[in-house]
């Protein structure tokens, strides 16, 4: 995954980047998935390095480096960064950019699915963080937590699929109390939202450990249906011609994004 991001000329910006299919991100084997961006990030499968029954599992060829390698889920798995950083801790903040990106499959219809998550509490909660996940209508939608308005929610007019390997972006730019910029990308299709509210967003730090896979409380965890075959986050919002850079890249290893 870094080499094509590479390929689209957007190795700077990368924060953080895990991929199943490449051997110095996961081995293939072990309770740690490893950040290739260079920047240190580890990744836990569930709660802890302990081997639980919050574990996701991994399925392909050790730097198999295809669209065959997948980390897979039960309906009760998910992963945890070992600790949250600055970077983490200011993407609920004012001034926060950033696009966090996966390459992913098996998005159930009807439910609510956490993606990314640094906020305690379900999906909806006003704790301090900040969400993606894919709505029970369908939608994808991101959540800012902590403002002094309630939580700040926007979402796509497009739906996930609910089949099929899927390219989800948001991108996010928290400029000031009353200008936050929100963008969505669904295999190709851009949408971008400006909430002009004024709120107060929380200067405090983010009330759970960044995950992958489940709300704050445990709950909107990624379905047994659902793989993910990549996850990267990039230090500032993305234009929609550099998703599309990205898009064009990853289709020689995911031809169906």
């Amino acid at each position: 995954m870094k080499e094509l991001i590479k390929d689209a000329g957007l190795s700077s910006v990368v924060q953080m980047c895990f991929d199943p299919g490449d051997k110095d991100s996961y081995p293939g084997n072990g309770q740690t998935v490893f950040d290739v961006s260079g920047n240190g990030y580890q990744l836990m499968f569930g709660a802890s390095t302990a081997v639980a029954t919050d574990d996701p599992g991994w399925a392909g060829t050790v730097d198999g480096q295809s669209a065959s390698e997948m980390f897979t889920f039960d309906g009760g798995d998910f992963f945890q960064l070992t600790a949250n950083d600055s970077f983490v801790q200011s993407l609920h903040k004012v001034g926060a950019t950033f696009t966090a990106l996966i390459i992913a499959a098996g998005f159930s219809s009807g439910v609510s699915i956490a993606l990314l998550n640094s906020k305690a509490g379900a999906v909806g909660a006003n704790q301090v963080g900040s969400i993606i996940y894919k709505g029970s209508g369908n939608f994808l939608g991101a959540i800012v937590g902590g403002a002094s308005a309630a939580a700040q929610e926007v979402g796509t007019v497009q739906t996930v699929p609910t089949t099929g390997m899927q390219m989800l972006a948001v991108g996010r730019q928290l400029i000031t109390s009353t200008n936050r910029v929100t963008d969505f990308y669904i295999n190709g299709v851009w949408e971008t939202k400006t909430d002009t509210a004024s709120v107060a967003l929380s200067t405090g730090n983010a009330t759970a450990t960044l995950a992958y896979g489940t709300a704050g409380d445990g709950s909107a965890k990624v379905p047994a249906s659902h793989s993910l075959f990549g996850l990267t986050v990039f230090n500032r919002r993305l234009v929609q011609a550099e998703l599309d850079l990205l898009r064009s890249s990853f289709k020689r290893r995911w031809p169906s994004i």
